[in-house]
């Protein structure tokens, strides 16, 4: 089944076939090589639904079958034209009549059911590579589409309600922690340079651009209480043309006015702060 990547994404009737003893099982789909990729992935992880065609398999080896297209026909007929093969001949189907789910709408219930049934499943690494490659450049589904404005909202909206579990939260947490960025990893002199030239003049994201009064208060509130490393202290004393960064600058009336304000208002929320704590 080697051969799958070539077929074409249209309804038809297909074939796996038991080189050995020409046995075969007979399926449709309104896409037939994405159902295909799926009843190889299903047999090399040992989870296909026809018992029979799994036992095959493991006996024979995934060397002795191969996959073929019996017939491309309208999505309409597909059910139909199946029964014919499978009378014909399916020794590896399980059911003896031709079934589709196309257009089956489940209850909430029955849906409930089936995501209970394959949580806590793992996937097989060849699996998991498979699901990586089919999600990477032009071979994804979505590649070079933009969704629409509503479609987003809806995503958005999703991911809101479904949060993060404690256990999910803490690996974020862990690997933040334990990542090279954060564990005094130095740039090479070609990346400093890159990210140097990329903030530079009119390249820089922030150019031209003026914070409101509310963003300036959250960086403001943001950098309260927060301490530069002796490092950094020794970095300032040494690019400052005075031995300290801070001496001998005068700032304007205007400027002192603005921090003695500000001052004053997170001085005032720090005291509502801590009587709403002793409370």
């Amino acid at each position: 089944m080697e051969n799958i990547a070539t077929y074409p994404q249209s309804p038809g009737i297909y074939a796996i076939v038991n080189s050995v003893n020409g046995k075969r099982y007979v399926g449709s789909s309104i896409n037939l090589r994405k159902r295909l990729q799926m009843h190889k992935r299903k047999l090399l992880a040992g989870l296909h639904h026809s018992q029979i065609l799994q036992r095959a398999w493991n006996k024979y080896g995934a060397t002795c079958f191969f996959s073929t297209i019996i017939e491309q026909c309208s999505t309409e007929s597909l059910i139909e034209h199946e029964q014919i093969y499978i009378n014909e001949k399916s020794e590896y189907n399980i059911c003896g009549r031709a079934y589709s789910c196309l257009g089956v709408i489940r209850t909430k219930e029955t849906r409930a059911k089936m995501s209970v049934s394959m949580t806590g499943k793992a996937k097989s690494l060849e699996h998991r590579a498979n699901l990586s490659a089919a999600g990477k450049g032009e071979k994804h589904r979505l590649f070079g589409k933009h969704l629409p404005e509503s479609t987003r909202v809806k995503i958005s909206v999703a991911a809101i309600k479904r949060g993060r579990t404690p256990e999910h939260q803490e690996k974020l947490n862990k690997s933040r922690r334990e990542h090279p960025t954060f564990l005094g990893k130095t740039h090479s002199d070609e990346t400093r340079a890159k990210m140097s030239a990329s903030q530079s003049g009119k390249k820089h994201a922030m150019y031209g651009k003026h914070h409101t009064a509310e963003a300036k208060e959250k960086i403001g509130r943001a950098g309260l209480g927060r301490k530069h490393t002796p490092e950094s202290l020794a970095k300032m004393v040494a690019n400052s043309k005075h031995g300290k960064p801070w001496l001998g600058r005068k700032h304007t009336d205007e400027t002192r006015l603005k921090m003695k304000t500000a001052a004053k208002k997170l001085w005032k929320e720090r005291k509502e702060n801590i009587s709403c704590q002793a409370q």
